[in-house]
């Protein structure tokens, strides 16, 4: 049976990915960070804290994503209209450098995909079976078959 996390230990994730120490988060809701050191311990509290920084980290992710247009297009701009040459410069070289690393993650992504696909289990596989080899009864009682003649014992 799963043990459901306390108000506290719920308060205690709150202030550990909002911290920038475990000190600090057990200050914050009047415990040691002894006993936060035992919480982590825990199972359902350590999955519980994974579960908030994943959720955390792909917040993150989504709001760049968003922002990643309208930097691109900065930094093009950049490169065609800035009057200093240092900035031209540095932007052309970034458009260039980032390209290069997104098409090799791109490149990188789709071979694993395609990877991971040759690698899935089938669920409809189906083995037909050799065919087993005719046997002929014979008039005089002996049996044969394409590879071999015996007669009954």
């Amino acid at each position: 049976m799963k043990k459901e996390l306390t108000p506290r230990q719920i308060q205690a994730i709150e202030q550990i990915m909002a911290l920038p120490t475990l000190e600090a988060a057990a200050e914050s809701i009047g415990t040691s960070r002894r006993q936060l050191s035992r919480w982590l311990i825990e199972p359902e509290f350590s999955a519980a804290l994974q579960r908030a920084q994943h959720q955390l980290i792909a917040a993150t992710v989504r709001k760049l994503a968003q922002g990643m247009d309208e930097a691109a297009i900065t930094v093009l701009k950049l490169s065609r209209s800035s009057e200093n040459e240092r900035v031209r410069l540095r932007a052309v070289s970034l458009v260039v450098s980032l390209f290069k690393r997104l098409s090799a993650d791109d490149d990188f992504d789709a071979r694993l995909s395609a990877l991971e696909f040759d690698r899935r289990p089938t669920a409809n596989l189906t083995l037909e079976p050799e065919p087993e080899p005719e046997i002929k009864l014979e008039t005089n009682g002996s049996v044969q078959n394409e590879t071999q003649k015996t007669t009954p014992a």
